[in-house]
């Protein structure tokens, strides 16, 4: 046999690996389907970095543990305990409370989860750890709590003293690693399965050989088994070449099961028991085993099973050697066995009301009061902000009940809870199980799981009534948080027999519960309601026994009511808050208010960046409705490229994807803002005022985040006499809302327009003495303002202003409008004597902001561009200025 550590067909991989546990600080997840040989490269990575002398820790999701909070935590943090003294005091409390080696601690569940995360992250960077491999497999079997920390130790990696790999199952269950390099491991290539085929069954006749290869497709666990599958007479007939009759999963597991079948009656059922239990405790598996076999058992009777493989022993912990042995011993022990694994099991954990009521659940087919249970631990699971963790409950807890009414109950408690975390597939079964009784609030839950196939443009006055008289109900019910929210979503139709009584509903509601943030939401979308709303989020927002989701409502609120400043500022932990508690949908939510508040404060890199992390959530808790928006914040910076194309592809082939109901008109406003701003720096100022004068028009309060380019459209093209009643209209809008993006639009708008001697000072007041907060605003201000020094020939003047307006285009990063700058220098008679003027215009840029002491990475995250790009470019400057390091690029030459 080739030596052990030789993988075939993975040179690229284990040259990856060989970097990662050298140290450093790097994160990486391996991506592929079961069996393919994800865990054969975790089990080299920690070879290697045992013989590098550094420790390991690692941990294996397990599905029965996937709903038993930090259960996987504790695992992986179990070789690091002892030092959890030296922790600062609400870290420690936090953690082993979450541990369940101290008292519950009181406060926000979402602090206590960020605690947890950094109280890991300390354990894992402190010197005593001494630089550990951390290596995860099964990532997706993870519970949520314990995933979450896994992903924030895997992205804080780069700043630590450890490393992080980590596997997870290419299928549906797959979490997201966002922010931390995938590496996707794919079927060996022929020549590489057939070697290792033949190095494992090297006398294997060619009719099994050919079978195997054929059954397998490249996949390195299946040609492990499937010879000893096929060669025990067991053999399917393919339905077509190179695919059996029989799914590759279900012919691995009877492999599996083979092996298992082999032993002893007393390991065996120790085997179940360890497989039934949703904890991975030798000591719970033999105590259990016990009340099984009706006598004591002990380590030397499971001593078989581990010789042989099945099973591995860390101490107390006990592991599969692979989770698919898992899946096979379930699968092939009989409903006996199985109840009476439950059973013992639910006995051993009866002092944790969770698992003992989903031990119990295992058990019965119907009973009422296991129900019960199930439905309290489920509560009691989203009280401490485990969401996904109660879906899984509840959705047990609906099957098992006997009570029709209390199982419609639970249904509809499910799908509430699955519109939280974005599982449509779970909330479309829980809704299905809803009573008769409760069909009109089962249609408002359908709204919000299945935003995009609806169109309530197209109901009648009198479908519309019925359906708002029902939401209403709710409210009284009880439910007015999610009412207002399916309000909410109502009023983005531009049908006024729609919005009419949605708005009546949505006030009557928030009357009588003021403290629904929601409500804010829907007013906010007036913008005379503007200052009202800001203050009213300011007052909420000062309460410190808020839910993430709740601040999340406010703050986007706040946006709604022109506050990005606010957004930007609150919205990033808002995020990590909700994405810790598992509320992917609305973290989703979250991140596509942050990158239009970015956009409308002029962060460009900021918006980017958000919007690309947006969408892939969005996309992946099937929030189409949503969707349209970080696209669309795409789009706009698409329009403002150097070399832009139509940035209209990328929205359309976002359409094409979407239900019909996706698009309302609020999504058309948002795309009109982004196809007006791509027309001003081409100079088509006329078909910019077309396209942005259609927002005012229309009266939607997503007008004002382009009013700027809506002024200077109507001053390019000589039609200020459409533009003076909106002005006026925000002028009063600024005095009554108080808004500093409001405030910016109209200082930009008036320094803009202003004329003569007057046009002077208000550009030097815009720029200077009461600055305009956009920096976008700033450079087109000082570029406007430039070319119409230049055409009265105040050359000088001219220049000054447009050599400011080329410096803060260039902090912004690649834009058409540098262009325009350079443009306008050039006709303003631009001297050609400076250092800079051999360098091109992006190796200019690049010298500029290290010349202002940017790091590569800052300087790359301006522009745009890569790091390595950034390093390639500074080179040639060096070499084109004459200069040995950056600390020479000083002001003077980034100036000229």
């Amino acid at each position: 046999m080739a030596p052990a550590g030789d993988l075939l067909g993975r040179a690229d991989v284990l040259d990856r690996v060989e970097r990662l546990v050298a140290g450093g600080g790097r994160a990486v997840v391996l991506v592929g389907e079961p069996g393919i040989g994800k865990t054969a490269v975790l089990e080299r990575a920690a070879r290697l970095a045992a013989a590098g002398g550094r420790p390991v820790l690692r941990v294996t999701g397990s599905e029965a543990e996937a709903a038993l909070p930090y259960a996987a935590l504790h695992h992986l943090l179990s070789p690091v305990l002892d030092d959890v003294g030296a922790l600062p005091g609400p870290q420690r409390a936090a953690l082993l409370a979450a541990l369940g080696m101290a008292g519950e601690v009181a406060g926000d569940a979402a602090r206590t989860a960020f605690l947890v995360s950094v109280a890991s992250l300390a354990l894992l960077d402190s010197p005593r750890a001494g630089a550990p491999v951390v290596v995860v497999d099964d990532a997706q079997w993870l519970d949520p709590d314990s995933l979450a920390v896994v992903h924030f130790l895997a992205r804080r990696a780069p700043e630590s003293g450890f490393d992080v790999v980590a596997a997870v199952r290419s299928d549906a269950r797959r979490p997201t690693f966002d922010d931390v390099d995938e590496l996707e491991l794919g079927a060996l290539p022929d020549a590489s399965a057939e070697a290792l085929l033949d190095r494992l069954h090297p006398r294997l006749d060619g009719t099994l050989r050919a079978r195997a290869l054929e059954l397998a497709e490249g996949n390195p666990l299946a040609l492990v088994e499937l010879p000893r599958a096929l060669d025990s007479g067991t053999r399917d007939v393919p339905a077509a070449p190179g695919r059996a009759v029989i799914p590759l999963t279900r012919r691995l597991e009877r492999a599996f099961a083979r092996q298992v079948e082999d032993l002893p009656p007393i390991p065996a059922a120790l085997v179940l028991v360890i497989a039934a239990n949703t904890g991975g405790s030798v000591t719970e598996a033999l105590r259990a085993g016990a009340d099984v076999l009706g006598r004591d058992a002990g380590l030397d009777d499971l001593h078989p099973a581990v010789a042989s493989g099945i099973v591995d022993l860390d101490g107390d912990r006990v592991r599969f050697r692979h989770p698919l042995v898992r899946s096979a011993v379930l699968a092939q022990a009989g409903p006996p066995a199985h109840r009476a694994a439950h059973t013992a099991l639910a006995q051993v954990v009866a002092d944790d009301p969770e698992r003992r009521a989903w031990h119990r659940s295992e058990v019965v087919v119907a009973d009422e009061q296991v129900a019960a249970e199930l439905e309290a631990v489920a509560e009691a699971a989203v009280a401490r902000g485990a969401p996904q963790v109660a879906l899984v409950l509840l959705e047990r807890a609906v099957d098992r009940g006997e009570d029709p009414e209390a199982a419609s109950r639970r249904a509809a408690r499910g799908a509430e809870l699955a519109i939280e975390v974005g599982d449509r597939a779970t909330g479309d079964r829980l809704l299905a199980r809803v009573s008769t009784g409760d069909v009109a609030w089962t249609d408002a839950l359908h709204l919000l799981l299945h935003q995009d196939d609806w169109a309530p443009d197209s109901w009648s006055e009198s479908h519309v009534a019925a359906f708002v008289a029902s939401v209403r109900d709710a409210a009284d019910r009880g439910r007015a948080e999610l009412a207002l929210r399916v309000l909410h979503r109502l009023s983005y139709s531009s049908s006024p027999h729609v919005r009419g009584p949605v708005l009546e509903a949505s006030r009557a509601i928030f009357r009588n519960r003021p403290d629904e943030p929601m409500g804010l939401q829907t007013f906010a979308r007036e913008p005379e309601h503007a200052g009202v709303v800001r203050q009213e989020v300011l007052r909420a927002l000062a309460r410190d026994d808020l839910e993430p989701e709740s601040r999340r409502v406010l703050v986007t609120a706040a946006t709604r009511a022109y506050d990005f400043a606010l957004g930007a500022a609150e919205l990033p932990a808002i995020e990590d808050a909700l994405l810790a508690r598992g509320h992917r949908a609305a973290a989703a939510q979250a991140a596509v208010s942050l990158a239009w508040s970015h956009l409308m404060l002029g962060r460009f890199g900021e918006a980017e960046e958000t919007a690309v992390r947006a969408e892939a959530l969005c996309r992946e808790t099937h929030q189409d409705f949503w969707t349209l928006g970080p696209v669309t914040v795409l789009a706009w910076l698409d329009g403002l490229r150097p070399d832009p194309g139509d940035p209209d592809p990328r929205v359309h082939r976002a359409l094409a994807e979407l239900p019909a109901g996706s698009l309302t008109q609020f999504h058309r406003s948002m795309f009109a803002l982004a196809r007006g701003a791509s027309e001003l720096p081409a100079g088509r100022f006329g078909a910019a005022a077309d396209i942005l004068r259609e927002l005012f028009t229309s009266g939607t309060h997503l007008a004002w985040w382009g009013f700027a380019d809506y002024a200077e459209a109507c001053l390019r093209s000589d039609r200020l006499g459409e533009l003076a009643p909106v002005l006026a209209q925000l002028d009063e809008l600024v005095t009554t809302t108080s808004s500093p993006f409001l405030a910016d639009q109209l200082a930009f708008a008036r320094a803009l327009l202003a004329d003569g001697a007057e046009a002077d000072a208000a550009v030097e007041r815009a720029l200077s003495a009461a600055p305009l907060a956009n920096p976008f605003l700033r450079a087109r201000l000082a570029l406007a303002h430039g070319i119409r020094l230049r055409r009265a020939r105040r050359v000088r003047d001219a220049r000054r202003l447009l050599g400011l307006a080329r410096e803060l285009f260039t902090a912004l990063g690649p834009t058409r409008w540098a262009s325009v700058v350079d443009r306008e220098l050039d006709a303003a008679g631009r001297p050609r004597t400076g250092p800079l003027d051999a360098l091109t215009a992006q190796e200019r840029q690049v010298a500029v902001l290290a010349g202002r002491g940017l790091s590569n990475r800052q300087i790359a995250d301006h522009l745009l561009i890569s790091p390595r790009t950034v390093s390639t470019h500074l080179h040639r400057v060096f070499r084109k200025l004459g200069v040995s390091h950056r600390g020479e690029l000083g002001t003077d030459q980034a100036g000229a």
